[in-house]
């Protein structure tokens, strides 16, 4: 294929939703103008390419499958303007007639592979239900009626909206009477039908519904909703206009939703269960920067029965940045309003809107509805995603052996035949590019879906890998990035003394259990209790006895009582506070203001713990090391047992060379702290914060690499100067009550995994396999040592004494310093794939080794020999540690 050909379909991809990442594949690209037949390819007789055979159904799961579901989506959806332009049908397909056939011109030759196809040998039988009640069976009645690949909306005779499923049999089963009712306060309090008009929004049918508010006196309310109906789901927008004098509030208003209920034999009303989760979509940034997560949507679906789901997504655009009511007080089928208090009048009318999405889902069994749910409900003609073939660990992206094989899936949701194009590449953390591929034009028939599976291999490159996956039609483009982590199967034997740990494991949403799961995989030995045990019931403790079971050492935190004495068996140590001196660090009270109130009230209640229990007291977690803050803890020195120190240096590196003034920064901090304590007298030291972030919004922080790699080099650095457990904050990107993903915010991205997913993924971030790398090879580390001999200019040099490897010197070299490292900016200013190194250069050093060759592991825990020669080895250093076996320290 010509190099042309690829940029086009880039260009017109980036034309429909906003560019694309700066990925170009150079090897194993194709095209395709369709598919082989109108018939799925047995397995096997595929034709195989780079990323292997082309594989129907039968050969494993797509994401529309149970366990097997895509995720994220795009807020490029044509559909959802909030603005009803009225365009005709004809004018719609001749513009995407128009894209096909350019891209058609472009396309001289041939491809000698095709997407395969699948078609359902067998259409599930959906849940009977007893439809003969619906309101729209006797359509010749109705006012307005539309029929939708499985749903259906009309219009009665009184002027009654009904929404409905519609079955495979075609048959209906009422789901909601319409958009619902405005509910303002007492302003507000419902609304009449007036009159309806027919419409059609970039091609597809829609109707626009005005209406009379049911207002106190003295006001009036025009209310109009529009429908745009999509193939598999409705785009809803509603306006509010008050007119009249009165004041408004969103405190307590609502667009009331009225659902159509079943009853049980008795005639009870059967209450619909509600399920309340959040949708991401990447972001790809147009600088070339690394993709990230913004939330999306909030999702609200109402299980009617069995069979029959309703899928709302509420746009976060109408929702405040940081809303954290979700999992407490977003309304159960309502939808929330969220305006500021306002006043109206009738020359100064008050005006608000409320947009949302509907996808009607039939639940089969082997079908997962949550996919197809996610893109009926944003407009699109197709469903797509990237779903594992390989056993994964529970809801993760995370592998563990020597290989993983994904399918990448695109579903027909339409009534009729879909041309689509594909575009894929995956990389290692290394920037190889070991898979890609690109199918223009191909052919979807009705009920049939295409996949393509692709197998990652380690062959000594465990670590995370990513696969970017774009699918377009002229109607929507769909855009994933998949981070996995490949980790060889490790038994870790030193869990009770490791020093590695993490602090802040959520239970928000019930996934306590998959973290620690995952936080074993990656070596985690030491865990800070606080947000994951809130309550003192058998299921909390069986959370605690998985921990046991795992070997984690446990720190409870600001635990009552009541809760300590439940939880006494499993907890040795504890902290009470957090981060107290910073009031006096940001010059908000004095010192002697602060400490008096901490040791007044907090610090003497661990010291009650203590003597009550026989439990460690820890001091609250101490900001920077201030040396102020600890020499008044020297007041109360046998109080206590440990110091536990919070140290950060966001965004410049952990052992930039700047004087003893600066607050910020990580070796400074332990440096101080370690002077202080050694002045005072002999204390244990923990860590129960360090580590970087990666803030998206504005580049706040460090890129993904960079966070990673300067993880690692918090932890080389704490061991160096005396800390006895080391915790990184935290172990997802913390979703606090339902904020989701706050890329703008630093405080949410510190985590080594992404928040879970709409599909109840969890992802990892670099920094994850970073982690596994380090505890792989210093699990066993019983002391570590700044190396003198090999710390020379820009060389740091560290010597881990280990249980199983002997000697480890660990090294990087700051030759190459990012532009952060000026301290004068929190926002970076450089951007960088997770697949592009940061560092432009390196030096090699030379290590003395007392055998033929040294072994050297990187930050993804890979090894490499190096030749010894006159008795030493010659190793390439940059800003990424490196931990080499069989140097003379």
């Amino acid at each position: 294929m010509k190099k042309f050909k690829l940029g086009y379909f880039l260009l017109a991809a980036a034309l429909v939703c906003g560019g694309l990442p700066a990925c170009k594949p150079e090897t194993g690209t194709n095209t395709s103008q369709g598919f082989i037949g109108t018939e799925s390819l047995p397995v096997g007789e595929g034709v195989e390419s780079s990323g292997g055979d082309f594989n129907n159904a039968s050969s494993g799961p797509t994401p529309g499958e149970d366990g097997a579901a895509s995720g994220g989506g795009t807020s490029s959806n044509p559909s959802n303007s909030s603005k009803a332009e009225t365009v005709s049908q004809a004018q719609s397909e001749e513009a995407g007639d128009s894209v096909d056939e350019e891209l058609d011109e472009e396309l001289d030759e041939e491809s000698d592979e095709e997407l395969d196809e699948e078609s359902s040998d067998s259409e599930p039988v959906p849940v009977p239900v007893d439809n003969s009640a619906s309101l729209l069976n006797k359509q010749d009645t109705l006012q307005y009626y539309y029929e939708g690949a499985g749903y259906a909306y009309g219009i009665t005779q009184d002027g009654s909206e009904v929404l409905s499923f519609l079955d495979a049999n075609g048959q209906l089963k009422d789901a909601a009477r319409g958009a619902g009712y405005w509910s303002v306060g007492n302003v507000v309090e419902g609304m009449r039908f007036r009159e309806f008009q027919r419409t059609v929004v970039n091609g597809d049918r829609g109707v626009i519904v005005r209406y009379d508010g049911v207002c106190k006196s003295g006001v009036t309310a025009e209310i109009e909703t529009r429908y745009v109906f999509t193939p598999a789901g409705v785009s809803v927008t509603s306006d509010l206009i008050v007119s009249g004098s009165t004041s408004l509030s969103s405190s307590g208003s609502r667009l009331k939703r009225s659902f159509i209920y079943d009853y049980d034999e008795d005639g009870n009303q059967i209450l619909i269960p509600v399920e309340r989760t959040l949708n991401y979509e990447w972001v790809y940034p147009e600088n070339d920067d690394f993709p990230y997560r913004k939330v999306e949507s909030y999702v609200t679906v109402n299980k009617f029965d069995s069979g029959h789901y309703l899928y709302t997504f509420l746009r976060s655009s109408d929702i405040p940045e940081n809303y954290s009511n979700l999992y407490t007080a977003y309304p159960a089928v309502d939808i929330p309003l969220f305006f500021g208090d306002a006043l109206a009048s009738s020359e100064s009318p008050f005006k608000t809107t409320v947009k949302y999405d509907l996808a009607f889902e039939q639940v089969y069994e082997g079908r997962n509805s949550r996919y197809m749910a996610l893109f009926g409900g944003q407009g699109s003609d197709y469903a797509a995603g990237i779903a594992p073939v390989s056993e994964a660990e529970p809801n993760s992206t995370v592998f563990i052996g020597d290989e993983a094989e994904l399918n990448l899936n695109v579903t027909n949701l339409t009534k009729e035949a879909l041309q689509y194009s594909v575009r894929y590449e995956l990389y290692d953390y290394y920037g190889h590019m070991l898979d890609s591929n690109i199918f223009i034009n191909s052919s979807l028939p009705v009920d049939f879906s295409a996949n393509r599976r692709v197998k990652i291999k380690a062959d000594n490159n465990y670590g995370i890998f990513f696969l970017n996956f774009v699918v377009a039609t002229g109607r929507y483009v769909y855009r994933e990035y998949y981070p996995l982590l490949l980790l060889p199967d490790t038994e870790y034997r030193y869990t009770s003394t490791s020093p590695f740990g993490v602090n802040q494991i959520q239970n928000t949403g019930g996934w306590a259990m998959d973290f620690l799961n995952l936080a074993s995989k990656i070596g985690v030995a030491n865990l800070r209790t606080a947000a994951l045990f809130a309550g003192t019931t058998d299921a909390d403790k069986a959370l605690f006895e998985e921990c046991k079971r795992l070997g984690f050492y446990l720190i409870g935190s600001s635990y009552g009582d009541a809760a300590v004495d439940y939880y006494k068996d499993y907890i040795t140590d504890i902290v009470y506070g957090n981060e107290l001196n910073l009031q006096v660090i940001n010059g908000n009270q004095t010192l002697e203001q602060a400490f008096s109130t901490y040791y007044g009230s907090t610090f003497k209640t661990g010291l009650t713990m203590k003597q009550k229990y026989g439990i460690n007291h820890i001091c609250a977690g101490i900001s920077a090391g201030q040396t102020a803050w600890i020499n008044k803890l020297g007041e109360h020195w046998d109080e206590f047992d440990i110091i536990d120190l919070h140290t950060y240096g966001l965004p410049y590196s952990p052992d930039l060379k700047v004087s003893s003034s600066q607050t910020w920064h990580v070796e400074q901090s332990l440096q101080r702290t370690r002077a202080a304590v050694d002045q005072i007298g002999s204390k244990r030291i923990y860590i129960h914060e360090t580590g970087y972030c990666s803030a998206p919004g504005g580049r706040q922080g460090t890129d993904l690499r960079t966070m990673a790699e300067y993880n690692t080099r918090c932890f080389i650095l704490a061991l160096a100067y005396g800390v006895e457990r080391v915790m990184t904050y935290g172990f997802t990107d913390y979703s606090n009550s339902g904020i989701g993903a706050a890329y703008s915010d630093t405080e949410y991205n510190f985590g080594q995994f992404y928040w879970v997913d709409y599909f109840d993924r969890i992802m990892p971030k670099p920094s994850a396999a970073s982690f596994a790398g380090m505890t792989r090879t210093l699990e066993s580390v019983r002391t570590v040592e700044i190396n003198d001999r090999y710390t020379q200019g820009k060389v740091r040099a560290f010597t881990a004494d280990t249980a199983a490897h002997g000697n480890v010197v660990v090294a990087w070299s700051n030759c190459a310093p990012l532009p952060t490292d000026t301290m004068t900016m929190m926002t970076r200013p450089y951007v960088c794939l997770p697949w592009n190194s940061q560092w432009k250069s390196s030096e090699k050093v030379e290590f003395e080794a007392f055998g033929s060759e040294v072994t050297v592991v990187d930050t993804m825990g890979n090894a490499k020999k190096y030749p010894v020669q006159n008795g030493k080895a010659s190793v390439e250093l940059n800003g990424a540690p490196v931990f080499i076996i069989g140097v003379n320290p």
